[in-house]
């Protein structure tokens, strides 16, 4: 069997591909709509909606592209039994009135939070500067800026198979206020595991943050943790420690020395150092840094494996379900070295799981993959009419 066969690939994402439908097939749909002021439908519903004492919730960060996963993610949320509030993240006007219209029809625990534009308002955050966060650098903005006190940030592609208001009760959120998550041990010289200059000496990128970190700027002294002295990326043995596809933080719990450090990472630490691929490192390196406790699940994440190249219809995609999932163990060293020719494995990409086993699917997770592939592939035509309608609406 071909190697790349064998591999545990990555499935935190199903990728769904937008579906075109024609504003003509609408047309049944025109006249009630252009009866409708939507400006004033949404004042409406924000009106209504006050969850300003709400302090526990889940955080989404989102852009249009994303709605068909991000609205779905809400679907199944609901359907595992979840009754949190939802508060979606977006960047400087990133939702169009559209998929507002969708995350408002949708649910009435939700709200919509542009946070650039609150913080380019603020002072926080120069107005320069408020596109670079349209990526995925908006999740640790986003994490400051919440009123919410215990937050689980979510990846809008998140598969889940339990509702995750759970890891709230679990005894080391009680303990630190925290719920970290361990990514793929990656054996390559890149981000925390690269090579940079200081001090006319060639040292890991991680290191270089530890030493360099403006520690008494927040009345701190370098002390970094015995944990950070064991990590697989301190001693070179990988690029990645945490994946932040599920983040659980208590903010009202923990010192607010985290946030702020968190905010300084996030706003001029990753400009000058290469250090994180995306926001991934910055959760927990915000609380090491702060010297704040924080505690990671002792097992890493499972990712999924016979994942085929999935195709914009609904069948295709459901055919490319996986069939398993890897071993469930504890983190340890790289096996073998990815993306790498001389490898005697071979060549295979970094999100592989490599000889790390795998073991079967439960039938209801394949059936939640399925209910969740056909929820994100209606709500893609539903965004597609509503954006045809706009379009509509506009020329009239």
């Amino acid at each position: 069997m071909p190697l790349l066969g064998t591999c545990i690939m990555c499935l935190f994402v199903v990728y769904i591909y937008m579906i075109s439908t024609s504003a003509v097939a609408m047309k049944d749909g025109k006249d009630v709509y252009e009866s409708i002021s939507k400006d004033q439908w949404l004042v409406q519903i924000q009106r209504h909606h006050d969850f300003s004492s709400i302090r526990r919730g889940i955080l989404v960060c989102v852009f249009d592209a994303m709605i068909p996963m991000a609205a779905s993610l809400v679907l199944e949320l609901r359907a595992l039994g979840n009754t949190d509030l939802i508060q979606m993240y977006h960047c400087n006007g990133e939702l169009s009135a559209a998929s507002h219209r969708i995350l408002y029809m949708l649910d009435a625990r939700l709200e919509i939070v542009d946070v650039c534009k609150d913080f380019v308002a603020s002072g926080r955050l120069p107005a320069a500067k408020a596109n670079d966060f349209r990526s995925f650098w908006l999740k640790p903005l986003a994490l400051v800026h919440t009123r919410l006190a215990e937050v689980i940030l979510l990846d809008a592609d998140d598969l889940l198979f339990h509702d995750p208001s759970q890891l709230w009760q679990t005894p080391g959120y009680k303990e630190t206020g925290t719920v970290f998550f361990y990514d793929r041990e990656v054996a390559k010289a890149e981000y925390l595991n690269n090579w940079s200059v200081h001090r006319f000496q060639r040292m890991l990128n991680l290191h270089v943050l530890v030493d360099t970190f403006e520690y008494a700027q927040f009345h701190l002294m370098k002390r970094p943790s015995k944990y950070l002295e064991r990590t697989l990326a301190w001693n070179k043995h990988s690029a990645h420690e945490q994946d932040s596809s599920v983040v659980v933080v208590n903010k009202g719990a923990t010192s607010s020395v985290a946030m702020d450090v968190l905010y300084h990472l996030v706003m001029h630490t990753r400009y000058t150092l290469d250090f994180s691929y995306g926001d991934k490192e910055l959760f927990w390196l915000a609380f090491e840094l702060a010297q704040v406790p924080y505690i990671f699940n002792p097992y890493v994440n499972h990712d999924m494996s016979s994942l085929q190249d999935p195709a914009a219809r609904v069948a295709e995609l459901v055919a490319a379900i996986p069939t398993h999932v890897s071993r469930q163990r504890k983190r340890s060293k790289p096996l073998t070295t990815p993306e790498d020719a001389a490898n005697p494995d071979g060549f295979w990409p970094q999100e592989c799981l490599y000889k790390r086993g795998s073991e079967a699917m439960r039938p209801q997770d394949v059936r939640a993959i399925e209910r969740r592939i056909h929820s994100a592939m209606r709500i893609a035509m539903i965004q597609q009419r509503e954006l045809a309608l706009d379009k509509l609406k506009k020329k009239h």
